[in-house]
């Protein structure tokens, strides 16, 4: 049996979930800031705001996804470490894979037609005295499979050990549950409300490229000689031409 890793760091001491509650706490001060920022037209100040609120969401983004990876891949790491599906031995001939996948789906047809949950666990126990790997492996999937965790932990505790138990139940509260540590990480990574300002710099470039083209149509209307294409002059050699 593989060895249970070290434990990832509790969630207010991991790297990411700090950096993202930095930025949760610095977003408002610097959107405060644009806001009151001196001489900007409503376009200018638009842009401001949505440069800062697109790049902090991204930074945000990065950070969620680097917790989730590191967080979610643990989680299904140890989940690896207990045994699941059909057997398949290394270096088995596909016979041999066709026998052991037969005996699982047998088992796992019995099990599943067990409805007493304190049969289903005398039967994992059975299983594991008579190495019946077939039959524990069904009905440790059956078991997960319908929710019933605390006789898979029990089996784990004994057979992986209790840091598996420890970090599984850790784990599965912060990506699933709602513990205290799950809050921490929501209120961390939780998406930036978009400011009303990025929503309206649609309409406030419109109008910006509107005013741009009247100002310019009455610069032609007042200036029409500076629209004409200019007259020929002398050739290169002079007026002769020569």
């Amino acid at each position: 049996m593989a060895r249970v890793p070290a434990p990832l760091p509790p969630v207010h001491e991991d790297d990411d979930f700090q950096a993202a509650l930095e930025i949760q706490q610095r977003y408002p001060v610097e959107l405060a800031a644009a806001r009151g920022a001196y001489g900007l037209t409503q376009l200018q100040m638009a842009e401001r705001i949505n440069t800062l609120w697109t790049g902090a969401t991204a930074d945000l983004d990065r950070l969620r996804e680097a917790f989730n990876r590191r967080y979610g891949g643990r989680w299904q790491q140890l989940w690896q470490m207990v045994p699941t599906g059909p057997e398949a031995p290394q270096g088995a001939s596909p016979a041999d894979k066709a026998v052991l996948v037969t005996a699982y789906r047998t088992a796992r047809a019995a099990v599943d037609n067990e409805p007493d949950g304190e049969k289903l666990v005398a039967m994992l126990a059975e299983a594991d005295r008579f190495g019946d790997e077939a039959t524990r492996r069904a009905v440790l999937d059956h078991l997960r499979d319908e929710g019933h965790l605390d006789p898979v932990h029990a089996w784990a505790a004994e057979h992986i050990g209790a840091a598996w138990v420890d970090q599984i139940a850790y784990l599965t509260g912060v990506l699933f549950g709602a513990t205290s540590d799950a809050m921490l990480a929501q209120q961390a990574f939780k998406a930036l409300q978009r400011p009303h300002e990025v929503a309206s710099l649609t309409t406030l470039r419109q109008r910006e490229e509107e005013a741009r083209r009247r100002h310019e149509e009455q610069q032609r209307r007042l200036n029409p000689a500076s629209t004409r294409a200019p007259a020929p002059g002398p050739g290169p050699l002079g007026e002769m031409g020569f």
